[in-house]
């Protein structure tokens, strides 16, 4: 089932007024029979229905119709007419007709209760360089103006390597954007600097849509600061593993493994260490016999990418020490990058510079030439098999393009978990390494977030527009549909739940996107997840670890000596914006108390 058709496909959602939107599902087994090629011309409402109506006021305004047509083909006839009856407001039931002829139409439309108007208003969003993270925007954008009158939303696209740097100019100087849709990590800047609108009183007003529906994990590690919610949710992120189950499910290679390396390894692998030893085994010869070397590990190692992330999933392992009480950090629990009495940086402990040791040792179970990979070559690589990898560390994003069948050659041959841990820890308080399992999930980059620019002259449309993307309607489309490169991930707990939409909207496998979600899941559902670094200067801080990462890589530096130094720059940073105003911040980013 195409894109398209998929969104002739309405699930009962809740309102952002907190009452039912009951849709009746349009059954493919009712509706659909198999039949020779068709064009089908789809025009689509119903998936903005169950968001048009909580900005509404007290004044309820004509009912208004979407309609939205997109040509394409399919091996289907439909043949049934189904009626789709929106419980709220008051308008008449809405009729789905659909007409069997040569050329078939199926007209979802679904009139909106009441819909709240901004005519003629106009806005402006900032966001990286599509397709990832600003393709929602401009899929959507005619669809949220048709809804409300506004004339247009724009959008300005900024690649990611300048993106912080153009928003706090714009923030401080010229103020012309209304939304920014950013890294969830920038919240300390943004957030704390205050520079956008707390949402607290607009959701007060307007409400949320699903907002319970949010797992909580995301409405307060990432969409909060300081007591207050800042952001809508967009994107949901962390890290997970994944493995070519052609390779490591194989029973003759898990013989030979045992052969050679004396034990017969975990599935999924249980330490780093192990991983090393699997990346070993399979690094270098023809193990899916397409006749191409194959390799060990799909990893990101490139200068100026995304390998910071990469680095602090193995690191985290050997340095954070797990709470006594789930949720519950202190001075020495739960913490990776600060003391938090001292804002003393962490980052020449010995946890760490296992990480930078092990690291290193990835990369020679990497294809040639992957020092040069960034997150977005990894992912491209590992997925098309070109050259096969027999393991891979990513966000959610492998997941979703797996199953396009323009690139994947992988669909239904993957493993999906939690990262790996470590069999040891280094216990800051007592100076002794504790000869402990120990695996820590870890909320990578923390996704993207939409923000309303405290400079903005719309900001009850610029919520309208952040919630109307993040309503269940929407978002449930968008994080499934991998071929559209959106670049969001799950965030929500139906988005775990409705196993429906990963199949018919995103093409999955019901066996293969139960796997996928359960392991994000499991790092949501992890009390003692370890978040990003969110305070002020967190852009400086990270380069300085980048820096120290591919020194270490290109043996310009030891491990040991690349600690020492990245202390230094930390302290540094710390020093330069003031320790106890960072110390002030870090804590209260931590949950702990001034």
């Amino acid at each position: 089932m195409t894109r398209d058709e998929k969104k002739g496909i309405d699930y009962a959602n809740k309102s952002l007024n907190g009452k039912s939107l009951i849709l009746k599902k349009l059954s493919r087994r009712q509706a659909l029979s198999t039949a020779g090629k068709v064009a089908i011309g789809v025009v689509v409402a119903g998936v903005v229905a169950g968001v048009s109506g909580y900005l509404a006021g007290s004044a309820a305004v004509p009912t208004t119709t979407i309609e939205r047509t997109v040509e394409r083909t399919v091996e289907r006839t439909v043949t049934k007419t189904e009626t789709v009856t929106v419980t709220g407001t008051a308008p008449p039931p809405t009729t789905v007709v659909t007409t069997p002829a040569p050329t078939t139409v199926v007209t979802t439309v679904v009139t909106t209760p009441t819909a709240v108007r901004f005519e003629g208003v106009e806005l402006t969003v900032a966001t990286q360089t599509g397709p990832y993270i600003a393709e929602p925007v401009y899929h959507w954008r005619d669809v949220w103006c048709q809804l409300t009158g506004a004339k247009a939303v724009n959008v300005v696209e900024i690649p990611y390597a300048e993106l912080f740097e153009k928003i706090m100019l714009d923030l401080k100087v010229a103020r012309t954007y209304d939304i920014l849709i950013i890294p969830a990590d920038w919240a300390g800047d943004i957030m704390g600097g205050g520079y956008v609108l707390p949402l607290d009183d607009f959701m007060k007003k307007y409400g949320f849509p699903g907002w319970e529906d949010v797992v909580p994990t995301v409405r307060e590690k990432i969409l909060s600061w300081g007591g207050k919610v800042y952001a809508t949710p967009y994107d949901g992120d962390c890290h997970i593993f994944y493995w070519r189950k052609d390779a490591l499910e194989v029973p003759e290679y898990q013989d030979k493994f045992k052969d050679q390396y004396g034990y017969r390894y975990n599935i999924p692998p249980k330490t780093w260490e192990e991983v090393l030893d699997i990346a070993e085994f399979f690094n270098g010869w023809d193990w899916d016999k397409d006749g191409n070397p194959d390799y060990g590990i799909a990893f990101c190692f490139r200068r100026g990418s995304q390998t910071p992330w990469y680095f602090i999933d193995i690191a985290a392992q050997y340095t954070v020490m797990p709470p006594e009480v789930p949720g519950k950090i202190d001075r020495y629990r739960g913490i990776f990058y600060f003391d938090p009495e001292t804002m003393e940086a962490l980052c020449d402990t010995p946890g760490w510079i296992e990480g930078f040791r092990l690291f290193r040792e990835m990369l020679k179970r990497a294809p040639p030439g992957a020092i040069n990979w960034s997150s977005g070559d990894l992912r491209t690589i590992f997925v098309s098999a070109s050259p096969s990898c027999a393991m891979a560390v990513d966000w959610a994003d492998i997941g979703v393009i797996s199953v396009d069948p323009t690139i994947s050659k992988v669909k239904d041959k993957l493993g999906f978990s939690r990262l790996p841990g470590a069999p040891r820890y280094y216990d800051r308080e007592k100076g002794v390494w504790v000869e402990k399992f120990n695996q820590v999930s870890i909320l990578n980059f923390g996704g993207w977030v939409g923000v309303i620019s405290k400079w903005s002259k719309n900001p009850e449309a610029a919520y309208h527009l952040l919630t109307f993307l993040a309503s269940p309607e929407i978002d449930i489309h968008d994080v499934c549909e991998g071929a559209r490169k959106t670049g969001r991930n799950p965030y929500r707990y139906s988005h775990f739940t409705n196993i429906d939409a990963w199949v018919a909207y995103g093409g999955w496998s019901r066996e293969s996107a139960e796997a996928y979600l359960k392991a994000i899941k499991s790092v949501y559902d992890d009390p003692n997840a370890l978040t990003d670094l969110r305070i002020p200067g967190q852009p400086e801080y990270w380069d300085a670890l980048d820096i120290a990462i591919s020194e270490v890589l290109t043996d310009m530096r030891t491990p040991e000596d690349a600690a020492k130094w990245l202390k230094q720059q930390w302290e540094e940073i710390t020093n330069k914006r003031g320790r106890d105003q960072q110390k002030r911040l870090y804590r209260e980013m931590l949950g702990l108390p001034p």
